[in-house]
């Protein structure tokens, strides 16, 4: 019989490992040793401290993949003819059911899209809803005229008039 049979058969091959190990023949196996686990443990600690500082510059450095990028313009079909408005052009939107009429210059052209939609698309930091049926590009806002019922009217800088209700009022701020 060979001595594999031998072991398998007695089971010391599964001990003696257990038993060199326990005789400290390899300090590497052994996981009791506490000053090989406090250096490791340190080693640790320094790579993660040198990590953070990376880290830190990597999230300011690294291009922001998950901010929206806003149109430029806006494609509208209207009376046949299709034509482009600049978003920066646009003092304001009405809601019209499914549309937006977006305010550039005095005239109307109608948007396939809710306020909700619209306003997604457009750069927050620019434009801001006042009213459930009305957004505004904030630079086009001159007068803040406020009523005794908590709404305001809003005064554009084309003179146009929108009215600002109260819940949306703060966005103003």
């Amino acid at each position: 019989m060979d001595q594999r049979a031998a072991d398998d058969r007695t089971g010391q091959h599964q001990h003696g490992l257990e038993r060199a190990v326990g005789a400290g023949f390899h300090p590497g196996l052994d996981g009791h040793d506490g000053e090989h686990a406090e250096d490791q443990r340190q080693q640790q600690q320094a790579r993660a401290a040198h990590r953070q500082p990376a880290r830190a510059l990597w999230r300011w450095y690294k291009p922001r993949v998950d901010e929206p990028a806003y149109p430029d313009r806006f494609l509208v079909k209207m009376l046949g003819r299709e034509f482009l408005v600049p978003a920066m052009d646009i003092e304001y939107a009405q809601a019209a059911g499914n549309y937006a009429n977006l305010v550039v210059g005095g005239r109307e052209y109608p948007l396939r899209s809710t306020m909700k939609g619209l306003l997604q698309r457009l750069d927050p930091e620019r434009f801001r809803r006042v009213h459930r049926s009305y957004l505004v590009r904030i630079d086009q806002v001159t007068e803040i005229k406020p009523l005794e019922s908590g709404d305001a009217r809003l005064t554009l800088s084309s003179g146009a008039v929108v009215p600002c209700s109260r819940r949306y009022r703060a966005e103003l701020s």
